[in-house]
């Protein structure tokens, strides 16, 4: 880990976390609905009714009525808002919160499922210096334990209830953790290998069969494109050019866009998996 940019309280964390995530604004204030804005709670999706009622949703919007749609963008959404985060965290600041001490709240975005805020009122502050956590590997075991005790219990019913993969859930986690390091660290080559470790620590504990890769011309050419590990099967519901990726509806960092294209030796490039693989 970097560990460029200690920080004391847990506010200070997550303002720093927020900054570099640009996207996604992180607090220990309990969620204000008075604004209208739909909040969700993410500790009660433990249940199935809960998770039940976020995929029946999730298909009456983004998902537009394709189950493993839904199961890949709830992934993706939670990869992004709650994983994400925490490889932040621990790359660019020594640090993370807690997930299991308090609610973890999330605020849908008004255009969409995904979300643009996190409350985390019952968190606490992890660091490196505390008795039990005498080294980097211990807190990004510690950050692994987080992860996957938040996550697991809500993924296994999403892969149930939509037939999306376990390995390709936490496939987009994987993707989230290295996207948001890359984002958080001042020096891209540490930050991976940072990005890495975590996730190391990740494919012990869960089903995980895919990572992220850099991009070998872009990392040449000194414009780092991260190609995720994992598709979200956004292509399945675009019948037009989405704007970004290619003429048949690709994010651009798509693993299937990317799939057949020759590595260094001329060999087809074997990374990534389509949405046959993400079955169970």
């Amino acid at each position: 880990m970097t560990g460029a940019d200690r920080v004391g309280t847990l506010d200070q964390l997550l303002a720093a976390v927020t900054a570099r995530c640009g996207d996604l604004q992180l607090s220990s204030a309990p969620p204000d609905p008075a604004n209208g804005r739909e909040w969700v709670d993410l500790t009660g999706l433990g249940r199935v009714d809960a998770v039940q009622r976020s995929v029946d949703a999730m298909l009456a919007t983004d998902a537009c009525g394709d189950p493993g749609v839904a199961g890949a963008f709830h992934g993706l959404y939670l990869a992004h808002a709650v994983a994400g985060p925490i490889a932040a965290a621990v790359t660019a600041h020594s640090a993370l919160w807690t997930l299991r001490d308090g609610p973890v709240d999330a605020r849908v975005h008004p255009d969409g499922r995904w979300f643009d805020a996190i409350a985390v009122p019952g968190a606490r502050l992890r660091h490196l210096g505390e008795p039990d956590l005498p080294a980097d590997g211990d807190l990004l075991d510690a950050a692994a334990d987080e992860i996957t005790a938040f996550l697991a219990p809500v993924f296994a019913y999403v892969a149930a209830l939509t037939r999306y993969g376990l390995p390709g859930l936490w496939g987009h986690v994987a993707d989230q953790i290295h996207r948001r390091a890359l984002a958080a660290g001042p020096e891209p080559a540490t930050a991976w290998i940072a990005a890495g470790r975590l996730t190391d620590r990740l494919a012990r504990r869960v089903p995980l069969r895919t990572r992220p890769r850099l991009d070998d011309t872009a990392v040449a050419a000194s414009d780092i494109l991260l190609i995720n590990g994992t598709c979200c099967l956004l292509y399945r519901i675009h019948s037009d050019p989405f704007s970004g990726g290619d003429e048949a509806g690709h994010c651009t960092a798509c693993p299937r866009l990317h799939r057949w294209r020759r590595d260094r030796a001329g060999r087809p490039d074997p990374w990534g998996h389509d949405d046959e693989e993400t079955r169970q």
